[in-house]
C-alpha cells in the first residue's frame, strides 16, 4: 500500500501566541520534528500546509523533501487545511497520515504501527489511543476523501470519524505523545 501524509500548520497559532511550526523541540522545530518522523516512517514527500506569514521562514529552513502549500489567508478551521492538503496528494495513495502541528511528540514507531494497522485491518480510519484517550496522528483511507470534502465546517473531521464506528480501528499505545496536544505556552512547560 502507498501512503501520503498531510501536516497541518495553516492556522494563526493564536492561542500559542507564536507560530507552532517554529517552536523549538530540542535541536529542531515542531515542523522539522514531525517531518523527520514521517520520513522515518517511509513517507517520501509529506504535504505541509503553512500559514502565509510562515512561508519565508519555512523556506529559510531549507527543509528537504516536502510539498509546501501556503495558506493565504491562514485557514480558519483544520478541515479547511485538510481539504487543501488532500488536493496535493498523489492519486496513487491508498491512505494518508493526518497530522496536526499541535502533536509533535508521537514516535516514528507509533506512526509506523498505525500504518501497519491500516494495512492489516482494512479499516478506513486508524487512530492511536493512550490510556483509552484518542489522539493523533490518524491514518485515513483515500476512499474517505469525498466525505472529508463534504464535512461541515463546525464538526469537521470528527463528523467523518464518528459516522461509522465499524470502519475505525483504535490502536492502544504506550506513546503518550499521541495525546499531548500543545496549543498554549502552558502546554510547553513539561515538554
Amino acid at each position: 500500500m502507498k501512503f501520503g501524509s498531510i501536516i497541518l500548520s495553516g492556522g494563526k497559532s493564536s492561542r500559542m501566541g507564536t507560530p507552532k511550526a517554529l517552536i523549538r523541540l530540542g535541536d529542531s522545530t515542531f515542523l522539522e520534528t514531525i517531518i523527520k518522523k514521517h520520513h522515518d516512517a517511509g513517507i517520501i514527500t509529506p504535504v505541509v500546509l503553512v500559514a502565509d506569514f510562515l512561508e519565508d521562514e519555512i523556506i529559510k529552513q531549507n527543509i528537504k523533501d516536502i510539498d509546501l502549500v501556503v495558506c493565504s489567508p491562514p485557514e480558519k478551521t483544520p478541515i479547511e487545511s485538510l481539504r487543501r492538503g488532500i488536493t496535493q496528494l498523489d492519486a496513487d495513495k491508498d491512505g494518508f497520515i493526518y497530522h496536526p502541528i499541535d502533536f509533535p511528540l508521537p514516535l516514528s514507531e507509533t506512526i509506523r504501527m498505525l500504518m501497519d494497522g491500516f494495512v492489516e485491518s482494512g479499516k478506513a480510519i486508524v487512530k492511536p489511543s493512550y490510556k483509552s484517550k484518542g489522539g493523533h496522528p490518524i491514518i485515513l483511507s483515500t476512499s474517505l476523501i469525498g466525505e472529508i470534502m463534504e464535512a461541515s465546517e463546525d464538526t469537521g473531521l470528527r463528523e467523518v470519524v464518528r459516522k461509522d464506528r465499524d470502519r475505525v480501528l483504535s490502536i492502544p499505545t504506550d506513546d503518550e505523545g499521541v495525546v499531548r496536544n500543545i496549543n498554549t505556552p502552558d502546554d510547553l512547560v513539561d515538554v
